[in-house]
């Protein structure tokens, strides 16, 4: 005996025919396929270029009103997601997932060039230029191409004389945090920088790489002065 179909109701087979309808709701564009109409017009704005959300405070504009929201907390200084562990506030969820990773030790995102892992795709796509040589900013100033957008801007404090970083301590002043930081240990005394040869600390990734350096001209030399042996001393 054959099995009969479930029968389905009017209302039942509208429903059916226009959620199929649904999933067939296509951007004229790029092609791209949506099951809702709202989700297409929200889509075109990308195309059209329309962003109808704007920032009361800068003015800057947005295709969703969810972008906005979350856009403005930069100016009311509002953190809704807080680690748990920690403490530490951020503007978007995703910011306190990235975060995570530092206590759980997670970087999923490797580069399949030297094996690197890190925490967020941004921080690997900024490291893989140092493998390709992509210098995307330029120092409009002197020409000198970075990295990173951080790195021009702690250059381009060279040009303009700017030395914002202040030293609690000595009140000495620096272009950038990260030299603010280094000169600091002249204060706590930390080298977090070791000689993997002789084991010897330094406050400084430099010096230690210069200190390391004259290990391996030591290492060549001895191995120059094994090859020269005088001949008569083998007799």
């Amino acid at each position: 005996m054959d099995s009969e179909e479930p029968q389905l109701s009017s209302e039942n087979r509208e429903f059916a025919v226009n959620k199929t309808e649904a999933k067939k709701i296509k951007c004229e564009v790029c092609f791209k396929v949506f099951n809702q109409k709202v989700h297409l017009r929200r889509h075109m704005r990308i195309h059209t270029g329309e962003r109808p959300y704007k920032c009361q405070e800068c003015g800057r504009e947005f295709t969703e009103s969810g972008a906005l929201r979350r856009h403005f907390r930069i100016h009311s200084g509002e953190k809704p997601y807080k680690c748990e562990i920690c403490g530490y506030g951020f503007i978007h969820s995703a910011g306190l997932k990235t975060h995570l990773r530092k206590h759980t030790g997670s970087k999923p995102y490797k580069c399949q060039t030297c094996g690197n892992a890190f925490t967020q795709p941004g921080s690997l796509k900024i490291h893989n230029r140092k493998h390709t040589g992509d210098k995307p900013y330029k120092c409009e100033v002197c020409g000198l191409l970075f990295y990173h957008s951080s790195n021009l801007r702690q250059h381009f404090r060279m040009h303009s004389g700017i030395k914002s970083c202040e030293c609690e301590i000595c009140m000495k002043k620096f272009y950038d945090n990260g030299s603010l930081k280094m000169h600091k240990r002249v204060h706590t005394g930390e080298k977090p920088y070791k000689c993997e040869v002789c084991g010897q600390l330094f406050s400084q990734m430099g010096n230690m790489r210069r200190h390391t350096r004259q290990h391996n001209l030591n290492i060549s030399n001895n191995r120059h002065e094994a090859v020269d042996v005088p001949v008569e001393t083998l007799q």
